[in-house]
């Protein structure tokens, strides 16, 4: 089936320091580049200080609050705030004393759920020799100078912190995308797009030949078509969509949806940029018309984005 989707009830899931931890975008789904996880914490509880040294990682809050420290910084995560850390840079993130917290972990490479899976039955100490292997190393205590060779470079202003309603809005095919992240900001190899679509919104069927895609499920429904297959996705479900799969999403209900589509590698949130329109405050966005449409046709091929209007959905 061209569309994967991960829902709660059937999702992988492991256990981490007391902890749920679900896999919903696994290696297998992106050729080796990329990993995604949804964290599930306890009022109070986190993972210990630790750095990576093989890829950057990037955190977004779906729900309640945590406090991280990156490097010399001390900063407070709310639902849709992000972070994307790089690589080299020490952290430690544990949630709100009073809420449960869902956090959205993304990581370039497809061996840390190895290391979740190898890892999740042991102690502490095993634990650190299993990430030891991925890359991970997990700290005694937390150590804002400390750096691991070669990264000695690294320093707090590598890391990227985005807060709801600062990253850049664009209204196209008659949805509002916030830009939350942008290939500029991690050497175009992640970018995540905030979608808002008001009941009967949606783009034009479209296949994507360079990026995978995936999209995360906040608030409401959508209604997915991927090469002719058709699925329902709902809060908390994933949708995982291959590369070169036609496919297009509509909200069919009475209410505005919201998802996060995740991206890699970056680029086709400059195309909604190019295309797209700047909002306009106190106007609901348009819908698509004839301007918009030769735009796309025009800018489209640049990104590796064909569309497929023949197809009706």
């Amino acid at each position: 089936m061209p569309i994967r989707l991960d829902t709660p009830a059937e999702s992988m899931k492991l256990n981490w320091f007391g902890n749920e931890v679900r896999f919903p975008i696994r290696s297998a789904d992106t050729s080796g580049i990329l990993s995604g996880q949804l964290a599930t914490l306890a009022p109070g509880t986190g993972n210990p200080p630790h750095v990576h040294t093989r890829e950057a990682e990037c955190f977004m809050v779906l729900e309640g609050q945590i406090a991280m420290k990156c490097g010399a910084n001390s900063v407070t995560l709310n639902a849709g705030d992000l972070a994307y850390l790089p690589a080299g840079l020490p952290h430690q993130l544990v949630s709100s004393a009073s809420l449960t917290t869902k956090l959205l972990v993304l990581l370039k490479g497809g061996y840390i759920e190895n290391a979740f899976i190898e890892a999740s039955a042991g102690d502490l100490n095993a634990m650190k020799q299993t990430f030891a292997k991925f890359g991970v190393e997990i700290l005694d205590e937390y150590q804002a100078a400390y750096r691991p060779v070669g990264f000695e470079l690294v320093n707090d202003s590598h890391a990227v912190i985005r807060r709801t309603g600062d990253g850049r809005a664009v209204w196209m095919a008659g949805d509002t995308y916030t830009i939350m992240l942008s290939g500029s900001e991690t050497d175009d190899k992640l970018a995540l797009v905030h979608f808002d679509i008001p009941p009967g919104g949606g783009p034009l069927p479209h296949v994507h030949g360079r990026d995978f895609e995936a999209f995360v499920i906040i608030d409401g429904e959508v209604e997915l078509y991927a090469d002719g297959a058709l699925a329902t996705a709902r809060k908390d479900d994933f949708a995982v969509l291959p590369v070169n799969i036609p496919h297009c999403f509509k909200n069919r209900t009475n209410q505005t949806s919201q998802m996060i589509a995740v991206l890699v590698p970056a680029g086709f949130e400059r195309l909604i940029v190019e295309v797209g329109r700047t909002p306009i405050a106190g106007q609901n966005p348009p819908p698509i018309d004839d301007a918009e449409k030769k735009r796309l046709l025009q800018v489209a091929p640049r990104y590796g984005i064909k569309l497929r209007p023949e197809i009706h959905f």
